[in-house]
């Protein structure tokens, strides 16, 4: 029926395109290659559109006229400094009145309260993976369009990011650094702890019920 109507409710979130069927645009998706990106010589962050590229480079050449005392870390705005002055005050007013979890911003506090409601309001378009957090959403979204580049040397499995690679080879050292706070269970990777502490307090909902 979208044939018919002209509805295209599927969209590229690299190139905007749009398209009736999701079949369609998961074939598009594959045509951003890696050789399609821009890259910023100072930092090498990556782009897929050169807009982007554009914009960001501003950063580079702007001067930073707000610097710590504390640190001497410069900054853009005086709001970037007022924030990061934060961290040294260790102000954290903002408490989590689950886990008594305590945030220096309050928009910290609502990211990390999806972890108790299990609310993943950031869904993949390609796979439907969802996601808590937008961040871990933007580093997923490099799954559907760039190679593997690095690879475990115990057992060659490859991974799209580094840090994966390190958290991967925690299981064949052994190493479990994620220990419950409430049972001491311990655990190699952190998403398992934070599966592990909802049935804590799953249990403790229920016992106050």
């Amino acid at each position: 029926m979208r044939t018919h109507t002209g509805e295209r409710p599927y969209t590229c979130s690299v190139c905007n395109k749009t398209y009736r069927q999701k079949s369609h645009l998961n074939h598009h998706l594959e045509s951003h290659t890696e050789s399609q990106r821009y890259n910023c010589h100072v930092c090498k962050k990556l782009f897929f559109q050169k807009c982007n590229l554009n914009r960001h480079m501003t950063i580079h050449s702007r001067e930073k006229d707000f610097h710590c005392e504390i640190c001497n870390k410069e900054f853009f705005t005086k709001v970037g400094l007022k924030n990061h002055i934060a961290i040294h005050s260790n102000n954290r007013q903002y408490i989590c009145d689950i886990c008594n979890k305590t945030f220096i911003w309050k928009s910290n506090l609502n990211n990390h309260k999806r972890i108790h409601s299990e609310k993943k309001p950031f869904n993949c378009d390609v796979c439907n993976k969802s996601f808590s957090h937008k961040s871990n959403y933007n580093k997923h979204r490099t799954v559907h369009n760039e190679k593997r580049p690095f690879a475990c040397e115990v057992c060659d499995k490859s991974f799209f990011r580094k840090d994966s690679v390190k958290k991967h080879m925690l299981k064949h050292s052994g190493e479990r650094p994620f220990h419950c706070n409430v049972c001491n269970k311990t655990y190699a990777q952190k998403y398992i702890l934070n599966t592990h502490i909802q049935r804590h307090l799953r249990d403790n909902m229920q016992i106050t019920v």
